[in-house]
């Protein structure tokens, strides 16, 4: 199968496009590619880097000009030569006047010499006078194929060092098992995993790999890899959304395609806060047996100018690389806020992140599932929540008093305590207007009282400490008003019935 990016940028060159900025961590993979472009578009090809210099990899030679300026002198002698600069985003190419100039004039020179300059770095640091000079081209994380050949590669390293065959052998469905933990990581992640699993668990361990990529995965700041604990039998009052999600529960699979089904996109809830939206995205992943990655948005903007974007672009590439995957995004409203002036405080950044997040949403392809939540649908822009971005979006409500029980006894069960033992109509009938989390926060509470007391929880003080509770419907009354009414006319119900409300959960987390 060919590689996209080299057949992209080899059309690139072919088309006479002089510069191309590669973006990837992963430098040894995108030398290699490079090196194959080179090839196939019959240019030579030199290499640099402050350290070494300016190297030919064909032969072994190496020119010794580590410097930036040297280094442009050095480019203008030659040509039909692909050139790839290492790590040149670290000099003051915005700041130095000498420098940025330098670098354009080496790029309309070699254009005429059939010369072709590529920055490979792991950010991109492009200024304004190079904007319609350098062609920036995505780099992919690995897919199935490639981790395949790393995996055998590591296999074959092992089995040289004297790794018993036994522990190397995999049946097909566990080396896909192995390839599929591994999604989302580089070569040099997956190749890391693939050897620590031998280490640790004396075979290609699945649940190693994939415990390494939650790892590595979290190491960017903002991807967490979540392995949910409860499906949606933990989720209750919410009928609704639960039919539809068993409707699209293999909807990501081949039979789906063949059916002519496009893959589901997302949905959004939204509701009061501690209704049991976050735990619903996380139930959506273990039902449908997919991992679930956590996008934290509040951590997403940056201080330099076009880093915000770019963070989110590197997060989305790794939800796309491990798809299908569930990607949540809680409480979205806190870093894609409209306001009255969207971006006006902070330089358009703001709206230059939504105007990515949205064309990502709207255009992709792979099969990720967004499931982001909102507490106050008031600060989303109107542009995400037209229809297109999301499938559905769905409103959770307080939960009512047959609610309230289910909840009350599912957290009463969770504590190894019987819920019959209670009188949880009288519990539920108290605690009007409580939300999930709060009717779970008052079973623990309850707790802490009996074993403060030396005796087992009783309904008492189960009762005390609903009383003592102040809920979020009485301390912010106004608020939780609008937000409710604003899901009983514009969103869906994600409770049953022909009443426009929604329920709580079981688990009742927010």
């Amino acid at each position: 199968m060919p590689n996209p990016f080299i057949t992209q940028v080899r059309n690139y060159i072919r088309a006479g496009y002089p510069a191309i900025y590669l973006v990837t961590h992963e430098e040894i993979r995108g030398l290699r590619d490079l090196q194959e472009v080179a090839k196939q578009t019959k240019l030579s090809i030199r290499i640099w880097s402050c350290t070494e210099g300016l190297t030919d990899p064909e032969n072994g030679t190496t020119e010794d000009v580590r410097d930036p300026y040297a280094l442009l002198q050095s480019v203008g002698d030659l040509s039909d030569t692909l050139v790839v600069l290492r790590d040149f985003h670290l000099f003051p190419i915005e700041t130095d006047p000498l420098l940025n100039r330098g670098v354009r004039e080496a790029i309309l020179t070699g254009k005429r010499r059939g010369n072709v300059i590529c920055f490979l770095s792991p950010r991109q640091v492009l200024p304004a006078e190079w904007e319609k000079l350098v062609v920036v081209v995505p780099y992919a994380l690995p897919d199935r194929e490639t981790l395949g050949v790393v995996l055998d590669g590591v296999i074959e390293s092992a089995r040289e060092s004297g790794v018993k065959p036994k522990a190397l052998k995999l049946r097909p469905e566990e080396r896909d098992q192995v390839i599929e933990a591994a999604r989302g990581l580089t070569c040099d992640e997956a190749e890391s995993a693939f050897a620590l699993s031998l280490a640790e668990a004396g075979k290609l361990d699945a649940s190693v790999i994939a415990r390494e990529k939650a790892v590595g995965i979290a190491k960017g700041g903002l991807l967490e890899f979540f392995q949910p604990v409860d499906g949606l039998e933990s989720v209750g009052g919410v009928g609704n959304l639960k039919k539809w999600l068993e409707r699209r529960r293999s909807s990501f699979s081949k039979k789906a395609r063949e059916f002519g089904l496009p893959a589901p996109r997302g949905i959004l809830l939204v509701g009061v806060p501690g209704t049991g939206k976050s735990l619903a995205a996380k139930a959506v992943s273990k039902s449908w047996g997919l991992p679930l990655l956590r996008l934290d948005m509040g951590r997403m903007f940056g201080s330099l100018v076009g880093q915000s974007e770019e963070q989110l672009r590197k997060a989305l590439a790794i939800a796309e690389a491990t798809a299908p995957v569930v990607l949540m995004l809680d409480e979205v409203e806190k870093g894609l806020s409209g306001g009255a002036s969207p971006g006006a405080l902070d330089g358009g950044t703001t709206a230059r992140v939504l105007g990515t997040f949205l064309t990502w949403l709207q255009d992709k392809t792979a099969p990720v599932f967004v499931l982001a939540t909102a507490n106050d649908v008031s600060r989303l822009p109107p542009e995400l929540l037209r229809k297109g971005r999301f499938d559905e979006i769905f409103t959770l409500d307080l939960p009512n008093q047959e609610e309230r029980v289910e909840i009350l006894k599912i957290h009463i069960a969770m504590r190894r305590r019987d819920p019959e033992s209670f009188a949880l109509g009288e519990l539920a009938e108290i605690s009007d207007g409580f939300n999930g989390s709060e009717l779970e926060e008052a079973v623990i509470s309850g707790l802490y009282e009996a074993f403060h007391a030396g005796r087992d929880l009783s309904q008492k003080n189960l009762v005390a400490a609903i009383k003592d509770t102040v809920p979020l419907s009485v301390t912010m009354a106004e608020k939780v008003e609008a937000i409710r009414e604003w899901g009983r006319t514009r969103a869906r119900s994600a409770a049953e019935g022909e009443k426009m409300r929604a329920g709580g959960t079981a688990a009742g987390l927010g």
